[in-house]
């Protein structure tokens, strides 16, 4: 795990404000840690029961497609139907015409999802969720990247005093090896990052 925080972010704020007021977490009983309860009462009392609905209804999307996908030809002769009886309703004259020549007169843009539907099977249902997370691992790693490419990492030798608060909060919250510090300069954008991208 990886934290990156901007000097103009909280958590760099936070821990200037240790360095610069010691009676504050000398009064705290030296711990700058919230207890379990309170962290608790920092959630929202649906994030959980939100988490689980909105889990629901994503299996049951993608198990209405793969459902649909071992009836892909009766749903693209649906979608065709439709799509073919919205542009006549739209369009009088299109009434007489079969609807090859509906087809070929309808947008560019309808044609080309109704094309896309030919790719409707089963396997590439299943492989979507597996696609979308490589798409959004990409995306999180060159990001995360950019940052530590652009930012100085924090240990015993550069910022000690901060590298020092930070390893003991990691070891009171109980993680087994300090997690990489990085400083970067956010500008103003950026307040703190945290990945588990290695």
């Amino acid at each position: 795990m990886t934290l990156v925080a901007a000097p103009d972010g909280l958590v760099f704020k936070m821990v200037i404000f240790i360095l610069q007021n010691d009676d504050y977490f000398n009064k705290n009983g030296g711990t700058l840690f919230m207890k379990t309860h309170e962290i608790h009462q920092c959630k929202h009392p649906k994030e959980n029961k939100l988490f689980g609905l909105a889990t629901v209804i994503t299996i049951l999307i993608l198990l209405v497609l793969l459902v649909g996908s071992f009836f892909r030809e009766e749903v693209i002769n649906f979608a065709t139907t439709e799509l073919v009886a919205s542009y006549q309703a739209d369009h009088p004259k299109t009434q007489n015409m079969t609807t090859e020549q509906v087809l070929a007169k309808m947008p560019e843009e309808d044609s080309e999802a109704l094309s896309k539907l030919k790719y409707y099977y089963w396997y590439v249902i299943l492989l979507l969720p597996f696609a979308f997370f490589l798409m959004m691992l990409y995306a999180i790693g060159k990001m995360y990247g950019g940052l530590i490419g652009n930012s100085v990492r924090l240990n015993e030798h550069q910022y000690p005093e901060v590298y020092k608060i930070f390893a003991e909060m990691a070891s009171e919250l109980g993680f087994e090896e300090t997690p990489e510090l990085y400083l970067v300069s956010g500008g103003g954008t950026l307040n703190a990052y945290a990945t588990c991208v290695p």
